[in-house]
């Protein structure tokens, strides 16, 4: 497993752990257990396979982890502003600053901290836009694009872990899921979530997922530095390559922070939704180079659903 996954699933762990704290429900989640990529062999697929029936023959099934190609940079990302030259030293002043202005936050400082009493009761979602579109919590394929709606008529309400890892394909269009990390279990609520990869046909990331089996929705959003959809999502008006600086300006101060993370927590409409900024120094590139982060720019934004009316 490349740097760049392992990566992403321990950062999203962290986020379920910081998400769960507001559920109505203090649930118990079982150990994830990630299993081992395999070679993607196309002809191995199952049309009849029981997660991809009532597509009709439209997508098949693929016992094994579809290797995403993260080993590129978005010709479209302005690499400059976020990541340092060659021989370049880190600026740890104005927008880089480790400090917020008012100086109450420092995001050098690793210690994670709650401030219950910064919850925001508004609808958050109005603001955000992924791949330019507004989008809506819980959501489904079809909401993406219509080229995404044939994944809505997968049933994974009986999936075990036994079909895990694996891949499926739509054959019309080659866009594919991945999936690669077991299903989270949740004692209490008995709700079974798991997280995803949503590609195109070169295998490229459009979106990472996460997706709740009792509901048969998605519940959360994920935008990286290396996402087709990267360029045209934002949430009010601040995306990647923005610095965490930036978003304490325009947000305020958050409900959660953890190191060079920050969460701001909505409650509206019976839901809890969770916005997450997240910075990383380094950005691996497989096959190619470590990239350094310039100082605490955004490199990962998660939307998310922690809790309500839709999330059990």
């Amino acid at each position: 497993m490349n740097k760049k996954i392992y990566n992403k699933l321990i950062v999203f762990v962290l986020i379920l752990v910081i998400g769960f704290n507001v559920s109505a429900c203090n649930d118990k989640k079982e150990k994830v257990v990630v299993n081992r990529p395999k070679k993607i062999t196309y002809k191995d697929g199952d049309d009849k396979h029981f997660l991809v029936r009532k597509a009709k023959g439209r997508l098949v099934y693929i016992p094994a982890y579809s290797m995403i190609d993260s080993d590129y940079i978005l010709d479209s990302l302005d690499s400059d502003k976020i990541f340092l030259k060659a021989g370049e030293k880190k600026v740890t002043t104005g927008r880089y600053a480790n400090k917020t202005k008012d100086g109450k936050f420092d995001w050098t400082d690793e210690e994670i901290i709650f401030f219950d009493k910064n919850k925001r009761k508004k609808d958050i979602l109005k603001k955000v836009k992924i791949g330019g579109s507004r989008i809506k919590l819980p959501c489904k394929f079809k909401d993406f694009g219509k080229e995404y709606a044939v994944f809505d008529k997968i049933d994974f309400k009986k999936l075990t872990n036994k079909e895990i890892p694996f891949t499926i394909i739509d054959k019309k269009t080659k866009n594919r899921i991945t999936v690669f990390s077991d299903i989270y279990e949740y004692v209490k609520s008995n709700r079974k979530t798991f997280n995803l990869n949503l590609l195109d046909k070169n295998n490229k990331p459009i979106l990472f997922l996460d997706f709740n089996i009792n509901k048969n929705h998605i519940y959360g959003v994920n935008i990286d530095i290396n996402n087709e959809f990267l360029p045209n999502s934002s949430v009010a008006g601040l995306r990647i390559g923005n610095t965490l600086n930036e978003v304490y300006d325009k947000f305020g101060k958050p409900w959660s922070k953890d190191g060079d993370s920050i969460g701001y927590l909505y409650i509206y409409n019976g839901n809890n939704i969770v916005v997450n900024f997240t910075g990383n120094g380094k950005l691996y590139i497989p096959k190619k180079e470590t990239k350094i982060v310039k100082n605490n720019i955004v490199t990962r934004i998660d939307i998310y659903l922690v809790g309500g009316k839709d999330s059990e």
